[in-house]
């Protein structure tokens, strides 16, 4: 059973932290095409 617990929870954890991944990536690209789009 334990076995089975930690199967599951990096599992579920790791889908989780993927999502804020991408949002962070998707606003850091976001911010470089602002920063490179605004005249210096």
């Amino acid at each position: 059973m334990k076995e089975v617990n930690t199967t599951e929870t990096p599992q579920k954890g790791s889908f989780s932290l993927s999502i804020p991944a991408i949002q962070i990536q998707i606003s850091q690209t976001l911010q470089t095409l602002i920063f490179l789009q605004t005249p210096p």
